[in-house]
């Protein structure tokens, strides 16, 4: 069971793809042809002392429709000898990787995933896996962090999204063919950390966040979608902030903490001579207490492009 679910480990949850973007680089399904369409982008410029830092938001999964990407976009990337990302993309393939994560997600003997979340929890699981054709043994090894990941992202690969063209995916690849030099903010270890050592009930409150949401992931994602190619970063903002009402705990953990670790090497790019391009998910520039609000207040002039 493990084996044919594992394809979805880089996603966690139908908003987790606006930031995390553990996965396989992969082989390109197809390059984007450029367009010349003229609309605000989910891309910012802050200006360093002798450089100019771009940071720009990405959904780690998209559909096949949403390239070409816009001509912005492409040039920015293009004049930027340096291509900061979340992560490496490419080293969580490895089987020590694989197999960390497999220890992480997966309870050992003598425990289980129904003896771990609340029986609201257990009640809506029950009701949601018979459309998967899963059955409750089957799971019962998951952890909820784990077990949230797998059904958000099976519901969401049925509607059409891939993460292996999104944004940091495609322009990952981009980077490595071109060898530009490549900066990772943070490890896949550290973002293995982040959901693996959560407690029992913020665990729960994000499996029931997921199952409650399964049925109309479509819409959610699709309005996710739709605000992120019109640049509507308020509506992104106002999209994150319903779907994690109630888990304070899991927003500050997987967000706000995050952001400020990101700003301190953020800062340090800034000092830099060479133009950088920062990608990292789009969730992480929006909002209060977002990225851009952080370097705003430390004095940065940011320009929306």
């Amino acid at each position: 069971m493990y084996k044919q679910l594992i394809r979805y480990r880089n996603i966690f949850f139908v908003l987790f793809f606006l930031f995390l973007s553990q996965g396989a680089a992969g082989d390109a399904h197809g390059q984007p042809k450029g367009h010349g369409e003229a609309r605000q982008q989910m891309l910012w410029a802050v200006k360093g002392e002798k450089n100019t830092l771009y940071l720009m938001g990405s959904l780690h999964l998209l559909r096949k429709d949403s390239y070409p990407l816009p001509r912005t976009i492409e040039e920015i990337y293009e004049c930027c000898g340096i291509i900061a990302f979340e992560t490496d993309l490419e080293s969580a393939e490895s089987p020590q990787y694989q197999d960390k994560m497999r220890k992480r997600g997966l309870y050992g003997a003598g425990q289980g995933l129904t003896r771990n979340i609340s029986q609201e929890t257990y009640s809506l699981l029950k009701e949601k896996i018979k459309a998967y054709n899963l059955q409750e043994d089957q799971l019962d090894q998951y952890r909820p962090w784990f077990l949230a990941q797998v059904l958000a992202g099976m519901e969401i690969t049925k509607l059409g999204f891939d993460p292996e063209i999104g944004i940091d995916q495609y322009f990952f690849r981009r980077a490595k063919k071109d060898r530009k030099a490549m900066i990772f903010l943070e490890t896949n270890e550290y973002q293995l950390n982040l959901l693996s050592t959560m407690g029992k009930r913020d665990q729960d409150l994000l499996l029931k966040g997921v199952l409650r949401e399964l049925a109309s992931m479509d819409s959610i994602a699709t309005d996710m979608l739709h605000a992120w190619e019109q640049g509507d970063a308020d509506r992104l903002s106002t999209i994150i902030e319903q779907s994690f009402a109630g888990q304070q705990n899991n927003y500050k953990r997987l967000f706000l903490k995050r952001n400020k670790r990101w700003v301190s090497r953020i800062t340090h790019l800034l000092r830099q001579n060479e133009d950088i391009l920062v990608i990292v998910g789009a969730g992480h520039l929006v909002g209060k207490k977002s990225v851009l609000d952080i370097l705003r207040a430390m004095g940065y002039r940011v320009t929306r492009l």
